[in-house]
This record gives C-alpha cells, structure tokens and sequence, in this order.
C-alpha cells in the first residue's frame, strides 16, 4: 500500500494512496470451491446408497434442514427419519448413516448460523442461483498502524490517531488510515511509511463474509465429514 500525506495543516491525514487488490477472479474460484464442496456431500449420498446395494436417483440429496421437523410425538432424529424417507432424499441409505446424517444438522450445533454446513449451504447456493461472493478487503489490525509510520530526521510524529476500523472495506483513493500531528525540525518535514497495512481478504455478500481461512476451514470440515462416513463402505 502507498499513503498519501498532507502537510498543509498542522494534523496530516494519511490515506491508501495505491496498491494491488485480489483480482476478480477470486470470486470465481471462491464460488467453485463452494460449489464443490456442497457437490462432494451429494456424492457422499449416492455412494452410500450404491454402498448399499440401492440405486440413487434424483432426489437423494445431503439434507441440511434449518430447523427439526418438529412432528408431534416423535424426537428430531425420529422426525429426520421419517421426512428423508418420505421425500426420498435419503432411500436406501443405511439406518446408521442416516442417524449420523441427523447429528450432522444444524440444529444440534451450539451455534447454528455460524457452523460450517449453514454457511456452505447459503454460499454455495448463492453462487449457483444469484451472483458470485463477493470480494470484500478490509483492515485486519488498526492497532499496528503507528508502527508503520516513521518519521525522517527532520521531523517528529507528537500525536497520532488511528482512523482505519477493524474489517472496515478499503478503497484505494479513499480508506483514511490515521491522522498524525508532525513537529517540524527542519524545513522539509517528512514521513515515511515502512510495512503494508495488514489487510482481510473475504468472501460473502452484505449479509456476512467470511475470510479465506474460513473459507479453507470449510473444506477442512467437509474432509471431517466424510471421513465419519469410511466405516460403510
């Protein structure tokens, strides 16, 4: 990143002057990796069914269901059961990895929306039907910034105030990074800038994005997954 300085004021504000962002086609490849992962859960089902000695169809899917089915008398996994094997999404699928399956479910992690599955699920759909995620930068440590700023001799930096905010989008041109106070000790006062901003590279929509080590965790957690599932085969 380059900063632009103004010294015509007694407080300078310095902001990102230039610097390269992640080209676009990292939402391409962002929404591909989604979009495989999902794929791979769907692969899962049809192998446990031919594991079976069954023959998928069109209709046997992954289910990731928000909520329990919430049938009167019945407990969610007997609730679960019963509606994969009407809707036929799981038919064939071994009594054993179905109730594994229904553990797997959002609904019986402590934090719903934020468990990989649910996160998958919406991306992964999002980038199918609606538009690819989004590429967002932001500021990943503000704390750090008055670090980077050095002053040549020449100058003395006497108050600094960190502007950038945690996660906050930067636009070249336009991101505020600080304002600093610089006591001239000769005619040419200047400052120099050592070090980049430590930035936030994610993926998402306005609803929530989500960082490339998310993004990685993600494909980490579905190799998790699959592994559960070795024994029936």
């Amino acid at each position: 990143m380059g900063f632009k300085v103004n010294f015509k004021t007694e407080w300078h504000t310095a902001y990102v002057e230039d610097g390269k962002l992640p080209p676009p086609r990292m939402s391409v490849l962002a929404g591909e990796s989604l979009y495989q992962a999902r794929s791979v859960l769907e692969h899962l089902i049809w192998a446990l069914v031919k594991a079976n000695h069954k023959k998928p169809g069109t209709v046997h899917t992954f289910p990731i269901l928000p909520k329990p089915i919430g049938t009167k008398g019945l407990t969610d996994a007997q609730a679960f059961a019963a509606h994969v094997n009407k809707t036929g999404k799981l038919v064939g699928v071994q009594r054993a990895a179905i109730t594994l399956i229904e553990k797997l479910q959002r609904y019986n992690t402590p934090h719903p929306g934020d468990y990989t599955l649910t996160v998958l699920t919406k991306m992964a759909r999002d980038d199918r039907h609606r538009t690819l995620p989004g590429l967002f930068v932001g500021g990943a440590d503000p704390s750090i910034l008055q670090s980077l700023f050095l002053p040549h001799r020449g100058s003395e930096i006497v108050a600094f105030k960190t502007l950038l905010r945690q996660n906050q989008r930067i636009v070249i041109g336009q991101t505020r990074l600080a304002r600093l106070k610089i006591q001239p000790l000769s005619r040419q006062p200047k400052v120099k800038v050592k070090g980049e901003i430590p930035t936030l590279i994610a993926f998402g929509d306005r609803t929530g994005y989500y960082a490339l080590p998310e993004l990685a965790g993600i494909s980490a957690d579905v190799r998790n997954i699959l592994r559960l599932f070795e024994k029936f085969f």
